[in-house]
């Protein structure tokens, strides 16, 4: 399963219905969720509705958990991933996300969705796409925390754009009962907006308080710088972009003519420290790296003098460095760079 297989069985999923009906039903999930509604469940929601939300939102949110995947990839070398629980499931797109990019699948993959018209979207996509008969890949309805007693932990655990859909006093115990079901990994994805960063951040308190190594996108331990400058009045948050594609389907149910979009994004991974008989590598703490690294926040902004490179450091501070036009070598590098990118800090320090 790739996700060229995910836009080809959308593309078939979208010829049930006609253009004008789809568009219409776009807006109105649209509208559904700038009210407050959880993203494509409000109860009105028909199978049109569902199909809607599939072809404009399953693309960019795949994407998405396919570029951090690939991340936690990074982060822990080539590993075998043998079991994998998606919470949250919605129709199944992180199990996409994860197809595309996971070097063997999963021996067990586990899909915990608690409305059953997304359970039925998502089993006929994988039927579409040549996976539904598989033994490995289990559907469960249910939600968290009240299902987290009767789940086996598995070693990788994902939950995207879930936690925003959550009442405020759920958030702490869903967190808490995510990581309780994770063997190694559990990666967090949520809409890269101030409310997103701010899900994302609160769930990284809870993590690191119950003793979890934050691998990504944080280059450290500490109190996130972020947040910081939030409270001393500032307007940056943690989140990333990727750029996709906008299909011929997206284009005409959401119009434009502009080929491709920026999904926003945040996002956690958070690893358990591990025996190196498991079957993930162990994980150690970033201050016992012996390269040290830090995050580019923010896109590399070509100037006159170099090349500016906002960064999140190991120390836990937020620094513009400036890649230097007369470093050659370190001005290329700086060029090649992209947002979100691991960034070494050996000399890097020519601060702005």
């Amino acid at each position: 399963m790739s996700l060229q297989d995910l836009e080809a069985v959308l593309a078939a999923e979208a010829e049930l219905f006609p253009t004008n009906e789809l568009a219409r039903a776009s807006r109105e999930v649209t509208e559904s969720y700038r009210e407050g509604l959880p993203l494509g469940r409000a109860p009105q929601f028909s199978p049109l509705h569902l199909t809607a939300y599939a072809q404009v939102r399953m693309p960019a949110t795949a994407a998405v958990g396919a570029a951090v995947l690939r991340r936690f990839l990074g982060s822990i070398g080539s590993s075998t991933v043998r079991s994998h629980l998606d919470l949250f499931s919605g129709p199944g797109t992180m199990h996409w996300a994860a197809a595309s990019v996971l070097p063997q699948p999963p021996e067990r993959t586990t899909l915990l969705e608690q409305d059953v018209r997304f359970i039925a979207l998502g089993k006929r996509l994988f039927e579409e796409g040549g996976t539904a008969t598989s033994s490995n890949i289990t559907w469960q309805q249910a939600r968290l925390p009240s299902v987290s007693t009767s789940l086996a932990p598995h070693d990788l655990v994902t939950l995207s754009y879930g936690l925003g859909e959550l009442p405020p006093a759920d958030l702490d115990p869903v967190v808490r009962a995510a990581w309780q079901l994770t063997h190694h990994a559990l990666v967090l994805i949520e809409p890269g907006t101030p409310r997103g960063f701010g899900l994302i951040a609160r769930a990284r308190d809870l993590l690191i308080a119950t003793g979890a190594i934050i691998v990504a996108p944080c280059p450290h331990q500490q109190s996130c710088p972020m947040l910081a400058a939030q409270g001393e009045g500032g307007q940056k948050w943690c989140h990333f972009a990727e750029r996709l594609s906008r299909t011929r389907n997206h284009r005409r149910i959401k119009g434009g003519a502009v080929g491709f979009e920026d999904e926003k994004y945040s996002y956690l991974i958070a690893c358990r420290p591990v025996s190196p008989k498991e079957s993930l590598p162990p994980v150690q703490d970033q201050g016992d790296m012996p390269a040290p690294v830090a995050r580019l926040v923010g896109r590399p902004r070509v100037r006159n003098a170099g090349v500016d490179l906002p960064l999140c450091m190991p120390d836990g501070t937020l620094v513009d460095m400036l890649a230097l036009r007369r470093d050659k070598s370190l001005f290329r590098l700086a060029k090649s760079l992209q947002w979100g990118d691991e960034v070494p800090i050996i000399n890097l320090d020519h601060k702005k």
